[in-house]
């Protein structure tokens, strides 16, 4: 829990499906139960309220998922569970509300909208009913729920882990032995090949000794530096690389871009 983040998930149940017209029953046999647990979590809360984040596949699938969710709880209202889109409207006021602990909803059936950037303390679950294919993407999104909340459940009853419901078999195809995905997460991104390139040039102007180059080499260690500065310290991979992200911000040690590449 450094940094005021949480590192338990509880994966609940992995099972991968691609087709949302594979057949109703299927999705009516497994969605009641997250979306009860879901329920169950929100009853527990004492102070505050738990909110949870369902990704879903497109928009016909999130109406699917908020009309089987009021089927199942009518007397929670329609406020409780929301969708959200890009085709609503006034999809940033229920985001505002989302964030706020006291507003409803107190579930967001998101698509595409609350993967990243999101930093809501009272989420305590994550729902995939969606494969997710890009190793980096998939960390963001489960990073949701990695915010610390005291007192959720009454004081002295602090958000010790969050919960994860997996759909979409993402843990398991992650986690294949030998996968190109899972070589591929290892190479460095676009913005860590410029990164790197441009700290080799620094690296190469700093050991030449004429004023002009060494001007160069000063001004790009600037450079360099204010992009460090500049991390958003609540992203997932810079809170997984924090003490690496200060050493690169530690401005009295030029040479540290002999380091390797810094998070995005």
């Amino acid at each position: 829990m450094d940094e005021g983040y949480l590192e338990d998930a509880k994966e609940w149940l992995s099972f991968a499906t691609d087709d949302l017209g594979v057949a109703k029953h299927l999705y009516e046999t497994y969605y009641p139960r997250p979306l009860a647990i879901i329920c169950f979590h929100c009853q527990q809360a004492a102070e505050k309220a738990v909110k949870s984040i369902i990704f879903a596949k497109n928009r016909k699938h999130a109406k699917f998922i908020v009309d089987m969710f009021h089927e199942m709880f009518p007397e929670l209202g329609d406020a409780f569970i929301q969708q959200i889109d890009g085709s609503i409207d006034y999809h940033e006021q229920i985001i505002d509300d989302f964030r706020t602990a006291d507003r409803m909803p107190q579930i967001a059936v998101s698509v595409d909208m609350m993967d990243t950037g999101i930093d809501v303390p009272e989420v305590l679950n994550l729902v995939f009913f969606k494969m997710v294919r890009s190793y980096s993407k998939f960390w963001q999104m489960i990073g949701r729920g990695t915010r610390l909340c005291p007192g959720l459940f009454g004081p002295g009853f602090d958000k010790k882990c969050f919960y994860i419901f997996d759909y979409g078999g993402n843990f398991e195809y992650f986690s294949l032995e030998g996968s190109k995905l899972k070589e591929e997460k290892n190479q460095p991104s676009l913005a860590e090949r410029i990164f790197n390139l441009q700290a080799n040039l620094y690296l190469l102007l700093y050991r030449d000794k004429e004023p002009e180059r060494q001007e160069l080499a000063r001004k790009l260690f600037e450079r360099l530096h204010g992009a460090v500065m500049g991390l958003d310290d609540t992203s997932f991979r810079v809170i997984q690389n924090r003490e690496q992200v200060e050493r690169y911000r530690d401005k009295r040690i030029p040479a540290i871009f002999r380091s390797r590449p810094l998070p995005e």
